[in-house]
């Protein structure tokens, strides 16, 4: 079978292991980025998407699990801490200039 057993002991552990979570997220997340700015796949579907479909994949095959307490930090903490840094970053002048 090409997909890894979630039931391994080594990835039991791993799974269990919220360092682990923490630093393969943000291993995908530095792929995300490089894959962005040096291919054009990743130019055409931008570094969020493509570190969601890495994180997808490697779900599927088991090397990161399904399930984990560091998502929920992600998304309460990360995520909308994410969003006044990118609002940081637009020209605002050029958002209202063009909303009308």
């Amino acid at each position: 079978s090409l997909c890894m057993s979630t039931s391994s002991p080594i990835l039991s552990s791993l799974h269990a292991d919220n360092s682990f979570v923490l630093s393969a997220l943000l291993v995908v997340s530095a792929c995300g980025i490089s894959m962005e700015q040096k291919t054009t796949f990743g130019k055409a579907l931008s570094a969020p998407l493509v570190t969601m479909l890495i994180s997808l994949c490697l779900a599927n095959v088991g090397v990161i699990p399904f399930n984990s307490p560091v998502y929920k930090l992600v998304n309460k903490v990360f995520v909308p801490l994410a969003v006044p840094l990118f609002l940081f970053d637009s020209d605002l002048q050029r958002v209202v200039r063009d909303a009308g």
